[in-house]
């Protein structure tokens, strides 16, 4: 197992934030996913000018992506992940209903906050939003009534 280390904005060999691109070209701009959970069973040589090069011709390419979706479309994806983060700790066993409950609220935040600034989508993440409020009701009350006859 080898040591990994941790450096804001890069996970893998992909940078996640604006910040990332600024220049530094040395190896503690990376980390692993193994990073994220502290284990690692691969070496990861060091990366040399050239792949750092082409790492920064795709993030261009991805930020350019990016820039051209419309912001509604990001944003409701970003909100069906809440959904879907939601729906996988209410299925577990036994559910997580803290996590989920946290996911429901986190999804609730963007869809209420942004209440009709969502387009076309508005009206179906709404109506995502009580069916997996009314999910989460109906575990927490079988996983209570599971308890109880226990």
């Amino acid at each position: 197992m080898t040591q990994t280390h941790s450096q804001r904005g890069w996970v893998g060999a992909i940078p996640t934030s604006i910040g990332c691109n600024s220049g530094r070209r040395s190896a503690d701009r990376f980390t692993t996913l193994a990073g994220v959970s502290g284990e690692s069973d691969e070496y990861s040589p060091e990366p040399d000018e050239e792949q750092f090069a082409e790492l920064d011709r795709e993030l261009q390419e991805a930020r350019a992506r990016v820039a051209e979706a419309p912001v509604e479309t990001v944003i409701t994806n970003h909100a069906v992940g809440l959904y879907e983060l939601a729906a996988i700790h209410l299925s577990a066993s036994p559910p997580d209903l803290e996590s989920s409950a946290l996911a429901i609220d986190a999804f609730a935040c963007l869809i209420e906050g942004l209440s009709g600034r969502l387009g076309e989508e508005s009206s179906t993440l709404e109506a995502a939003l009580a069916n997996i409020r009314m999910a989460f009701v109906q575990v927490k009350q079988m996983t209570s009534a599971q308890t109880d006859s226990e």
